[in-house]
C-alpha cells in the first residue's frame, strides 16, 4: 500500500485526523512529566501516541501498554546521565528539545491493532526521529561503532 492509501484507511477507521485524539502540551525540558501528563495517564490506557513540535512537525510515533509507562520511560531516557544502547538515539534527539511539544494520545486496546496502526502512522507521518535514527545507525556503521552503555555530560550537548 502507498502512503495515501494508508492515510485513507486510517481516516476511514477514525484514527485520523489528530483532532480525534486527546492532546496534551508537554515540556520535555523538565526532568519529570508535568502534571497534565500525570493526570491524563492516571489509568492504565493502552494505545498509540505521537509527539509533534510546536510547528506541527511529527517528531515520533509510538505505542504503549500502558501509554503512561512508555511516556515516563521516554522522559527518563531523555534526561538520563547514563543510558543503554536502545535509549541513546532517544536521549540525543529528545534531550535537546527545549520547546513545549504536543503529545497526542489515542486509546487502542488490541495489541495487534496498535502495532499495525503505529507502522501505518510512521509511514504516513514520516516522523523526524525515524530519519534521525537511520542517520545515526549509518554513522555508527561507517565508524564501526556499536551501541553500549554510555555516561554523558549533558552540559556538553547544549
Amino acid at each position: 500500500m502507498r502512503q495515501n492509501q494508508f492515510e485513507e484507511f486510517l481516516t476511514g477507521i477514525n484514527v485520523l485526523p489528530f483532532s480525534k485524539w486527546e492532546k496534551i502540551i508537554v515540556d520535555h525540558a523538565q526532568s519529570n512529566p508535568n502534571e497534565a501528563v500525570l493526570k491524563t495517564f492516571s489509568s492504565d490506557k493502552n494505545g498509540i501516541y505521537a509527539y509533534f513540535s510546536s510547528k506541527n512537525e511529527c517528531l515520533y510515533v509510538g505505542k504503549g501498554k500502558p501509554i503512561y509507562k512508555r511516556i515516563c520511560s521516554h522522559w527518563r531516557e531523555a534526561h538520563a546521565k547514563t543510558f543503554r544502547s536502545k535509549a541513546q538515539d532517544w536521549f540525543l534527539f529528545f534531550g535537546k528539545k527545549t520547546e513545549k511539544l504536543n503529545l497526542y494520545i489515542l486509546e487502542i486496546e488490541d495489541e495487534l491493532d496498535r502495532q499495525i496502526i503505529e507502522k501505518m502512522l510512521i509511514r504516513v507521518l514520516n516522523p523526524s526521529f525515524e530519519k534521525y535514527r537511520e542517520e545515526q545507525k549509518a554513522i555508527r556503521a561507517k565508524k564501526g561503532e556499536k551501541l553500549s552503555t554510555t555516561t554523558i555530560d549533558r552540559s556538553s550537548l547544549f
